[in-house]
């Protein structure tokens, strides 16, 4: 598309070319180039630009065109130095603020590239959006999702899709993703709704004025005029409401954590809404957390031999595959053996096991023999937690007969006190039933929320903990928020706990159901979607809430909304009704509940004439967890004899086959060792959901972590337009 004298100049000097000193001399030859940019001649175009540079002078159109030809073809680091170029010679121009944004989102500084964009939008004005400065706020966008700045990529993301750019696929992908991630709080996923105004107050204009700088990306400017609103009028909830969304978009989130912390106080506020800002405050502020210091003690052996003879054959003493374990030591031979130091025996059989009779993990021990440099060792590696002094008994006990006397300790690392408490470690006998290692997982889990939690200290109730603070109205809204946050977690790890009955064992007021038919508004928070009555629902409302439960992964909403559809059947047919099934399915917390959900769904899948492959696939991965090896071979057989050239099936098999260590990745039979360990249940606090398959989704950053796993130690690459 080509461009004539009305069109604004594509330098960004927000002028229509016939009135541009930039372009209009040289309309013709800045078509041509414009010709060969659409003709995907980059090369050619590249020295056109060159060539009117060196007749007419660095113009901003030209170096418009020439960085954009720079991003198009890859080359950041001549991009720079075009970049260094058009923003000495124009330092107010947005096109010329925006390459500095990449700049400095190439070089992974993310507030440098904030503060670029923000400085390119203040530029625009009133003027409309350039592609240069679109393409920057993709970046910059992708750059903070890809690093875990969640909060701001939301905030961009969300930008980019009001503006709404034809055919910008990429921005909606990555907020779906973040919305769909496990990883991320649910609180940050959304924008609470806007609190009610006052009407006739004198803040109203200027507030209005804030909305609608941050509708244009202004963030900065509308965060300036709320805070001057904030000291003429203070403690307004609409002005900070305002206030600390602009401030979490520009990644300013302990500034956004204290706003929402003195929104949160302000008595006009119901408690629903002063509890989820409290909540969101908590997981903003990022308070440093009281610490545990894993903990390496080392014992001098004499004899290694007998050493490894002891430690297989002490009842209180687990072996375990190398693998699964970690010692401090990245160099060197690995050890002789890697071992679990239980606090009692280990009971003969799992049948009938109660979780009382279950032993705790103290600690890991790993075995070395003689080095070059280095004697014979034995490693014990654990948090120093609460009970540290009980692990040392038990190992004194244990080493002292094969080992001398201690002759290092030292801390290897930390972790945050809450996640030490809210841990438990075991191993289950080989012959534990799964139905039962679900029915202990469980119990151990309301165990840890219901009696652990309220025990540990807690940074957002300063370093206290709710147990000795839920009498203290002054700390009531503050230990709601963090049962909140506690109560978030417990849903996007699908663990099935109901908080309310921490709750009540506080003292504290609980999260009631209600109906949309007696509330004066529709609009509620997704952290309330799990309390909506589902039998007074519309059947629209029905399926608009199922589909926002869905879009935020939350387990227990998803979970009873599903239900009420497939309990309307004038509502959802029967061949529509194994949809909802497969997606209750990834929200089921027990392998019975999924093999029912199967059941039900193979039944309509067959009624109505549509593929059973994919479905006995899935029997087949919980048929294989459950150890069920005769309905395991069973459906193996009838996959490879009548579904094998159904889409998806064969690829699936294969994935299924490798993770289980059936087939090894070259697709031969693999044969277990003698012994092998059985498969354990996951931690009490993860996902009752079987592993992933390799080259899942990288995870995401939460509040919680420094920055995003990023599935290495490499810095990212710059991603830019048209690498998807």
């Amino acid at each position: 598309m080509t461009i004539d004298v009305y069109a604004i100049c594509p330098g960004g000097t927000n002028k229509k070319v016939k009135f541009c000193q930039c372009g209009k001399d040289m309309l013709g030859d800045l078509n041509k180039i414009i010709t060969a940019i659409n003709g995907k001649q980059f090369v050619a175009a590249l020295g056109q630009v060159n060539r009117q540079i060196e007749s007419h002078g660095p113009r901003p159109c030209l170096l418009t065109i020439k960085a954009n030809l720079q991003l198009q073809m890859g080359n950041m680091e001549e991009l720079g130095k075009v970049a260094e170029e058009f923003h000495r010679l124009y330092p107010e121009n947005p096109i010329a603020l925006s390459l500095a944004a990449i700049r400095a989102a190439q070089a992974h500084e993310v507030n440098e590239a904030l503060d670029r964009m923000q400085d390119s939008l203040e530029a625009l004005e009133d003027g409309p959006l350039n592609d240069s400065v679109y393409a920057a706020m993709q970046i910059v966008s992708h750059l903070l999702t890809h690093l875990g700045h969640v909060v701001p990529a939301v905030g961009y993301l969300s930008l980019q899709a009001a503006f709404g750019v034809a055919d910008d696929d990429p921005a909606m992908e990555m907020l779906q993703a973040i919305f769909r991630s496990p990883n991320v709080p649910s609180l940050l996923k959304f924008s609470a709704p806007l609190l009610e105004r006052p009407k006739g107050v004198p803040w109203l204009d200027a507030c209005d004025q804030c909305e609608n700088f941050a509708a244009q990306g202004r963030w900065r400017k509308a965060v300036a005029m709320l805070k001057d609103l904030d000291q003429q009028y203070p403690d307004q909830p609409a002005v900070l409401q305002h206030l600390a969304r602009y401030q979490g978009w520009l990644n300013q989130l302990p500034e956004a954590a204290e706003t929402l912390h003195r929104l949160a106080k302000h008595p006009a506020l119901d408690l629903d809404n002063a509890v989820e800002m409290e909540a969101t405050a908590q997981l903003l502020a990022n308070k440093k957390e009281e610490m545990v210091d894993e903990v390496m003690r080392v014992y001098p052996v004499e004899d290694t031999q007998r050493m490894m003879e002891r430690l297989l054959s002490e009842k209180q003493v687990l072996q375990i595959p190398t693998e699964q374990a970690q010692s401090a030591e990245e160099k060197g031979p690995p050890p002789k053996g890697v071992f679990l130091l239980l606090d009692r025996e280990q009971p003969t059989s799992g049948k009938d096991l109660q979780l009382h009779d279950l032993p705790d993990v103290l600690g890991e021990m790993y075995l070395y023999g003689r080095e070059t440099d280095r004697e014979a060792r034995l490693e014990f590696i654990t948090l120093k937690s609460a009970d540290y002094d009980r692990k040392v008994e038990v190992l004194t006990q244990f080493v002292q007969q094969h080992c001398g006397e201690l002759i290092q300790e030292e801390s290897i690392g930390q972790v945050p006190a809450r996640a030490a408490a809210m841990t438990w470690k075991c191993r289950l006998p080989a012959d534990t039933p799964v139905a039962r290692q679900e029915e202990l997982i469980e119990q151990k889990r309301r165990q840890l929320i219901l009696e652990s939690w309220p025990e540990t200290p807690l940074a957002a109730l300063g370093g206290k903990r709710p147990i000795d603070l839920a009498d203290d109205e002054n700390y009531r809204i503050p230990i709601l928020g963090a049962i909140l946050v506690l109560e978030d977690f417990v849903e996007r790890s699908q663990l099935g706990i109901d908080c309310n009955d921490l709750r009540a064992k506080l003292n504290l007021p609980l999260r009631e159901e209600f109906s949309l038919v007696e509330r004066s508004s529709p609009v509620f928070s997704p952290m309330q979607l799990h309390l909506v009555k589902v039998d007074d629902l519309t059947d629209r409302q029905l399926i608009e809430l199922f589909q926002s439960a869905i879009s935020y992964r939350l387990a227990t909403a998803t979970m009873r909304l599903g239900r009420e559809l497939l309990a309307r059947p004038e509502l959802i047919s029967r061949s529509e009704r194994p949809k909802i099934l497969a997606i209750m399915c990834q929200f089921s917390k027990s392998l019975e509940e999924n093999l029912e959900f199967i059941r039900i769904a193979t039944d309509d899948v067959v009624a109505t004439g549509q593929s059973l492959g994919p479905w006995l696939l899935q029997e087949l991965e919980l048929r294989m967890l459950m150890n069920d090896r005769q309905r395991a071979n069973e459906l193996l057989m009838e996959l490879q004899s009548k579904h094998m050239r159904e889409p998806g099936i064969a690829e699936g098999l294969y994935g299924l086959l490798v993770r289980f260590g059936v087939i090894t990745p070259e697709g031969q039979p693999r044969h277990p060792a003698a012994g092998a360990p059985t498969p354990q249940p996951p931690s009490p606090l993860g996902s009752s959901q079987p592993p992933q398959a390799a080259g899942g989704q990288p995870g995401v950053w939460t509040p919680d972590s420094p920055q995003a796993p990023a599935g290495g130690s490499e810095k990212p690459k710059l991603w830019v337009p048209g690498m998807d």
